[in-house]
């Protein structure tokens, strides 16, 4: 009997270990994707399922304010990014677009930032050579608005020949960006 129950036991863990294995193809998917990244403060990647679980770590703005940058005009706000699929040993653009936030006082093109249609932004809207790893530039001009209110640019990629959408929930990125001193929230809840 013990010797049935010990055959038995090993039938079930051989056909366990031998089910598990399967032969894998080489990856060939020929599609490549764009994800924006989102880092932590030890400067670990956040992954798609880290955001599914935590939304607001992809609602949270990226800050820029005029008045700690002297006099300048216009600044280049950088947004980390990355792609996934093969690495090509050519440079290939990339599409940007504006996402309206309702209820938000919403940046307009040509006034508050480059337009993304822009000659000067679709030159450096380019994946380079080799990279997997980039800085999407966003141009954001010293409009007269700015020194009353804060204004929001929602930027997500946009599909084009060389690439495709990535995780939806790595798809976009909130620029707040004003010309104004403001007294932070937190003041108020520690009574400030």
């Amino acid at each position: 009997m013990k010797t049935i129950k010990y055959l038995a036991l090993a039938a079930i863990v051989l056909s366990t270990a031998t089910s598990c294995e399967k032969a894998l193809g080489p990856y060939s998917n020929p599609d490549c994707y764009l994800n924006f990244r989102f880092i932590d403060s030890e400067g670990n990647d956040y992954q798609n399922e880290d955001i599914a679980k935590i939304p607001s770590i992809a609602s949270t703005p990226i800050l820029y304010n005029f008045k700690t940058h002297g006099n300048v005009q216009s600044d280049t706000v950088w947004i980390a990014a990355k792609t996934a699929g093969f690495v090509k040993d050519y440079d290939r653009s990339y599409d940007l677009e504006q996402v309206q936030i309702e209820g938000a006082q919403n940046a307009v093109p040509g006034v508050d930032y480059v337009a993304f249609d822009s000659q000067e932004a679709k030159n450096a809207q380019v994946v380079k050579a080799g990279e997997t790893l980039f800085k999407v530039p966003v141009i954001v001009l010293r409009s007269s608005t700015l020194q009353t209110k804060d204004v929001l640019l929602k930027v997500r990629f946009k599909e084009n020949q060389n690439f495709k959408n990535g995780f939806t929930m790595m798809q976009e990125r909130i620029i707040s960006f004003t010309d104004r001193l403001s007294k932070p929230t937190v003041w108020d809840q520690c009574g400030y």
